[in-house]
């Protein structure tokens, strides 16, 4: 396919000049993006749009419609072309379009191609690097809050079997202060429900660790010991309801 005539292209430019100048900046940048992908091959066209983004800071789209000229992207336009190419998931399939380049274009570039073997594929394993790392902190968190529901049984097992414990004891001194005959019953009752309530807190402590992926050795025993205790108080319970 030829390329556009140099007159046709010369006016194109000064066209989009005068949009720039005017403070037409959308319409000078679209202009000039439309006659790029109407005409890919125009090394003019391409500079004269890169020229439009440098002018205004734009480093990575100075770079994205200039690198295809050789020399003529400074290092800092590369480095940013580099990170919007990596960031954006950009792949080899997908630079012709993308840098908007007729077939074959890309591998005749030597700025392209180091730009893709270096830079650009640096920065996409960094970036994998960093997702990672985010995606194990979110796994984390997640299994954590998980856990959490658990935690706070557990959390409340215990303090519930603690404070049984010490009103049971309370309550059998005054029972046994007052002559009641009953005391031994109620001092086994207390002290069976603490214990159940701490093999309830056991338990729940081994679901939080299984919830948070942490099952180890301890977990297993602690989940031993909680089923134990558990099924000890209830045969308790059992005996003493059947005397």
């Amino acid at each position: 396919m030829p390329g556009p005539h140099a007159l046709y292209v010369a006016r194109r430019i000064n066209r989009s000049r005068q949009l720039h100048t005017a403070g037409n900046r959308r319409g000078s940048l679209q202009l000039l993006k439309t006659e790029v992908r109407k005409n890919p091959k125009s090394m003019e066209l391409r500079i004269a749009l890169a020229e439009l983004y440098r002018g205004m800071g734009h480093s990575d789209q100075a770079g994205r419609w200039g690198i295809a000229v050789e020399g003529w992207t400074t290092s800092i336009e590369r480095d940013r072309l580099a990170r919007l190419l990596a960031s954006s998931g950009v792949t080899a399939q997908d630079i012709e379009e993308f840098l908007v380049l007729p077939p074959g274009m890309v591998a005749a570039r030597p700025d392209i191609v180091a730009l893709l073997d270096g830079p650009a594929a640096r920065y996409r394993e960094r970036f994998a690097a960093r997702y990672l790392e985010r995606f194990d902190r979110d796994v984390s968190a997640s299994t954590d809050n998980r856990g959490a529901g658990f935690t706070t049984a557990a959390s409340v097992g215990f303090g519930l079997a603690i404070g049984t414990l010490l009103l049971g004891i309370l309550a059998v001194f005054v029972a046994a202060a007052l002559g009641f005959t009953g005391s031994p019953q109620i001092a086994r009752y207390v002290l069976l429900a603490s214990v159940a309530l701490a093999g309830f807190a056991s338990l729940m402590l081994t679901a939080a660790a299984v919830a948070q992926r942490r099952w180890t050795r301890r977990t297993a025993s602690l989940c031993l010991c909680g089923l134990l205790v558990t099924v000890g108080t209830i045969v308790g319970f059992d005996a003493m309801a059947g005397g």
